[in-house]
C-alpha cells in the first residue's frame, strides 16, 4: 500500500510540474 501511495504522490508531483511548464509556455507567448 505504501508503494501505491508513493506512486500516486510522484504522479501528482509530475502533474504539478507539467502544469507549471504549461503556465510558463503561456506566459512566454504573452507579448
Amino acid at each position: 500500500l505504501a508503494k501505491l501511495a508513493n506512486g500516486v504522490q510522484q504522479y501528482d508531483w509530475g502533474n504539478q510540474i507539467r502544469r507549471y511548464d504549461e503556465a510558463l509556455a503561456v506566459a512566454a507567448n504573452i507579448p
